[in-house]
């Protein structure tokens, strides 16, 4: 459930970091400003960008971890289901040979 979260999280903390670009975009500084504010603007928008990027790869790796956690559940729930049915069949062939 935790692995669950983690990957909503991550995923909405990204999107809403990509919608913020907009945003800081509409405060760029102009033309003729210095070229420290232009720098400056320009790593705030590589920091969001970047940090939308591995917060998504993050997300990203939480969804295999979950899918390999998925999938063995459902193996192992396969094998106890393949395990029922055979002991089932044994039982109804039991009682046939004894009726």
């Amino acid at each position: 459930m935790r692995l669950k979260i983690f990957i909503t999280t991550c995923v909405c903390t990204a999107a809403l970091l990509l919608l913020s670009i907009p945003f800081v975009m509409r405060n760029a500084p102009p033309e003729e400003a210095s070229q420290s504010d232009k720098a400056k603007h320009g790593i705030l928008m590589l920091s969001i960008f970047g940090g939308a990027a591995m917060i998504t790869v993050a997300a990203a790796g939480g969804a295999v971890l979950l899918i390999r956690k998925v999938r063995r559940e459902y193996f192992e729930k396969q094998a106890d289901n393949l395990q029922g049915l055979v002991e089932g069949t044994l039982r109804d062939h039991a009682k046939k040979k004894q009726d």
